[in-house]
């Protein structure tokens, strides 16, 4: 038993009424969703893997918008891992929705919505979404899936505004660290920025095969950021949140949300009404 508590267990999905639906009701709901909201939907090539994306460009001069998704269902139980990631809660593709921006893409994460289409779960095995979630074979497949929304816009230089919830926020920062694009600022929910002062608050065994956004800091002191989180979540917890933005210094902002917890259905409606963020750091 002892063994089996050091198995990383987070599930970061809550478990909410609808949650049996099949992986392909959930591709249908937001490809549903994305319709209405007159959103382009795709398979991108990643490499590794196949994404889920959704994209509006209409002024690929201006800044791009990118939101990337959280770790999903990645666990069944405490010991369990899921056979499936695909979100039941997809909190990133719910603040997608809601910004009305000209220029927005949305990226699943490898292996969600893939076992509802034929040939799109190739790669897909269990350490993809549980200690291997932020690996560079991962990475890679983001880089490569981003840079192919960008080129079939022309817009390979366009600045980034990225946004990522939970452990897509940890692929958002890694995205900011790699160089290979121009980030205009960083915006994250429920961020788990550093897995292994993570790994240490939970007691479970570190992520081994991950890279942890923390190591490449440096890359991340000067872009400016904005970074929230609810003051009741219990998965990754204000005072670790507030630890990362001190390590950031001063491009970096902290907002703590009473009431919220971490895949919270309010975040939508709390990020429909957020002012615009200034792409500016504080003076240190």
């Amino acid at each position: 038993m002892k063994k089996l508590q050091k198995i990383v267990i987070f599930c970061w999905a809550v478990l909410l009424p609808g949650c049996m639906l099949s992986t392909q009701e959930r591709l249908q709901q937001v490809d549903n969703q994305a319709e209405q909201v007159g959103l382009h939907r795709a398979w991108v090539d990643g490499g590794s893997f196949d994404i889920w994306t959704a994209s509006r460009l209409t002024q690929p001069e201006q800044p791009i918008t990118v939101y990337i998704e959280g770790d999903g269902f990645a666990w069944v139980t405490r010991y369990r891992p899921s056979d499936d990631p695909t979100p039941h809660l997809p909190i990133a593709w719910q603040l997608a929705r809601e910004d009305p921006a000209p220029n927005l893409l949305y990226l699943a994460r490898p292996c969600q919505y893939s076992m509802a289409v034929q040939g799109k779960a190739r790669g897909c095995r269990v350490p993809i979404w549980t200690h291997q979630r932020f690996s560079a074979e991962v990475l890679e497949t983001m880089q490569s899936a981003l840079l192919e929304l960008l080129s079939r816009a022309h817009a390979e230089s366009a600045s980034l505004n990225l946004v990522g919830f939970s452990g897509g926020a940890a692929i958002a920062a890694l995205l900011a660290e790699s160089g290979r694009f121009n980030v205009r600022s960083l915006q994250t929910v429920s961020a788990n920025l550093d897995h292994r002062a993570l790994t240490r608050w939970h007691g479970v065994s570190e992520m081994q095969g991950s890279l942890n956004p923390m190591d490449g800091v440096a890359a991340l002191r000067n872009i400016p950021q904005r970074h929230l989180v609810g003051a009741e979540d219990t998965i990754t917890p204000p005072k670790l949140v507030a630890q990362v933005v001190q390590r950031i210094g001063h491009c970096a902002t902290l907002s703590i949300y009473p009431d919220l917890t971490h895949g919270d259905t309010r975040w939508g409606a709390v990020w429909k009404q957020l002012p615009p963020m200034r792409p500016v750091c504080a003076a240190p």
